[in-house]
């Protein structure tokens, strides 16, 4: 995860629904910034209205903008994923595989990160790299690395899929 963030600081964004793996992510994007780099608005966090206990942000955790809402988790999906244009997908169980289906259905593109078990590994498994209109070698090859042993091969791997699929 940290080699996630350290990859995708390098001229990316990043949105979060604040679970474990995004702020992980994100506080690793932040640290592999310039001071002169960082700007809170590269990294945003969604959180939807309060449905539990004491869901208060750690200072250790607190980077970037939170957007605190009252909108509900199906209402800030909506209002999120259209902003998006590709989702990275890292761990996660049944809720992170709601979220990427709802996208997938708005037309974001979905990068899992198998290597990193759970719902991304499900999500890769179940997709082609054609369902992205990935067919060149470099990219099927940025695919296969989504499922690497090494970390830092992963993270470079869901970099270029990310870059490809915003800009290319």
């Amino acid at each position: 995860l940290r080699s996630l963030g350290t990859a995708t600081a390098d001229g990316l964004s990043i949105a979060s629904f604040g679970g474990p793996a995004g702020v992980i992510v994100s506080k690793q994007f932040r640290d592999a910034l310039a001071a002169d780099e960082y700007a809170p608005e590269r990294i945003r966090f969604y959180f939807r209205k309060a449905e539990g206990a004491d869901e208060s942000i750690p200072i250790e955790h607190r980077v970037g903008v939170a957007v605190f809402t009252q909108r509900t988790l199906e209402d800030m999906r909506k209002f999120v994923f259209p902003q998006t244009r590709v989702t990275l997908v890292v761990k996660g169980g049944k809720t992170t595989k709601g979220e990427a289906e709802v996208a997938q259905r708005m037309g974001v593109q979905i990068v899992p990160v198998a290597t990193t078990g759970g719902a991304a590994r499900e999500l890769w498994n179940s997709m082609q790299p054609a369902d992205l209109g990935l067919d060149a070698a470099d990219e099927l090859l940025w695919w296969s690395q989504l499922n690497a042993d090494q970390p830092e091969l992963a993270a470079h791997a869901a970099t270029m899929l990310i870059r490809r699929l915003m800009f290319e």
